[in-house]
């Protein structure tokens, strides 16, 4: 996006032409990109804004968070797919199989069609891993790396064989706040922190949502108990050199909680510059100097 501004330069005055416009206060800004600095491009896909001015971020890739507690925030919308779709049944510290997306997914700059569902509460785009230690804060350069986290601590499905679900639904046919394109979740339900036991449902039941135009969404029908005072929820990258955490070790997930991910279609890459049409002026004669504003 530019905006020009041009100036006619009379020596000794300075006059705006025609295609100038009046001064603009910048005071209230505080750092932020003004609006007028801000153009939205391709089709509104109802995930909610990614602003980064409004959001957790963003990483060095540019992902940037906000959750359903946030005004423009993610709206939190259960997609239940436990009658609708494939069961997988998971020991303790163990990952599944790979996983088909359904649609290619892209992730911190790679294209995936599988992922791997771990059964301590992430999703691997490697299936490395089944690490029941949680790494705190992201990104950190130990693996497991190139992950989605919604709950990563030692859980324990194995005792009351908890089950997780996944489901690719096609475009047009994506329950989440009927969002157009397709989308694919993976659900655990009733899952237990470690050392389980008897209708154990300790950590709660939450899904990730992948989005045909690579958003993630978090969501947490009932939230772990304390919280997820002992877990890692966020996103990493393959090397572990970037990544951003929603929470670490902190009581901070609750029922009906949304969290959106995506890479910030808001941030700005300013550059300004200036020309001017002469290098020497007699007094009395005019040049124009060109003001371009660049995001």
């Amino acid at each position: 996006m530019r905006r020009t501004v041009m100036l006619v330069v009379v020596a000794g005055m300075l006059l705006a032409s025609a295609a100038a416009v009046s001064a603009i206060d910048l005071s209230d800004f505080k750092g932020k990109v003004p609006s007028w600095a801000l153009e939205r491009k391709g089709v509104d896909i109802s995930l909610g804004s990614m602003d980064s001015r409004a959001t957790g971020g963003p990483d060095a890739a540019g992902y940037v968070f906000a959750d359903s507690n946030e005004v423009g925030g993610p709206t939190f919308d259960w997609v239940e797919i436990n009658g609708s779709g494939t069961q997988v049944l998971l020991g303790d510290d163990e990952v599944s199989a790979a996983l088909p997306i359904g649609f290619t997914f892209n992730f911190y700059g790679t294209a995936y069609t599988d992922v791997y569902a771990v059964s301590n509460g992430f999703l691997s785009f490697l299936g490395d891993s089944t690490a029941y230690t949680n790494q705190c804060p992201l990104p950190n350069a130990l693996a497991p790396n190139n992950l989605i986290a919604p709950l990563w601590d030692d859980l324990d499905p194995f005792d009351t064989s908890d089950p997780l679900y996944y489901q690719t639904f096609a475009a047009g046919s994506c329950p989440w706040n009927s969002y157009s394109g397709a989308c694919f979740v993976v659900e655990y339900e009733d899952f237990c922190l470690y050392p389980g036991g008897v209708d154990c449902t300790s950590a709660g039941t939450f899904e990730v949502i992948l989005f045909d135009n690579d958003e993630i969404v978090l969501q947490y029908l009932t939230a772990p108990v304390g919280g997820g005072a002992g877990a890692t929820v966020g996103i990493e990258n393959a090397d572990g050199s970037i990544g951003l955490s929603y929470s670490c070790n902190t009581d901070t997930l609750t029922d009906s909680l949304a969290i959106q991910y995506g890479v910030s279609d808001q941030a700005a890459d300013l550059v300004l510059t200036k020309t001017a049409s002469a290098t020497d002026v007699p007094v009395g004669g005019s040049f124009t100097f060109t003001i371009d504003l660049t995001n």
